[in-house]
């Protein structure tokens, strides 16, 4: 069996740990799938391997590992994607890696991030998609301009008081 094999085997046998050849083999993401369902084998782990993607689906799963975490491996898509289930990392966010899309995902669940949003970075798009679910901050938009008119039928769908009120000013 490769460590791939092995990896499979541990997540649904933990028990079979003591014969297994290839700890030295695992790859960072056959670490993290085995360390997200069993914790207990961390000890064995070469934490310095992992990526942004190996930190951040681990600690969605295993947040007491954050000691462990090299937080500067984390870009802005694993940010939001680690912070959507254990916001509690928010103060080791590093804000200015988010892009634009980032950001209105990030605040679409976690609204009082909003004091570290770089607004500049939300396209048309991004905008449209934020102000859905969050239309108090429609006074931050820059480019209503920008909205093409999937952007404006897709804020009409839930928010149509925004469209009534912006539409017309971006046309004038």
């Amino acid at each position: 069996m490769d460590s791939w094999e092995w990896m499979e085997l541990l997540r649904e046998h933990p028990e079979k740990a003591a014969e297994c050849p290839c700890w030295d083999e695992f790859t960072p993401m056959e670490w993290m799938m085995i360390l997200e369902a069993h914790p207990q084998f961390a000890d064995q782990c070469p934490w310095e391997e992992f990526d942004g993607y190996c930190w951040s689906t681990l600690l969605r799963a295993q947040p007491q590992f954050a000691d462990k975490c090299s937080w500067d491996e984390l870009d802005g898509a694993y940010w939001w994607w680690l912070l959507d289930k254990q916001p509690q990392f928010a103060d080791k966010c590093a804000w200015e890696k988010l892009s634009g899309h980032d950001w209105a995902l990030v605040l679409n669940f976690m609204p009082e991030a909003v004091k570290h949003c770089r607004w500049e970075n939300l396209s048309a798009q991004d905008w449209s998609e934020l102000l859905r679910m969050h239309p108090e901050f429609a006074d931050k938009c820059q480019c209503w301009n920008d909205f093409s008119d999937y952007d404006w039928l897709w804020l009409e769908e839930w928010q149509s008081q925004l469209v009534d009120k912006y539409r017309r000013k971006a046309n004038t």
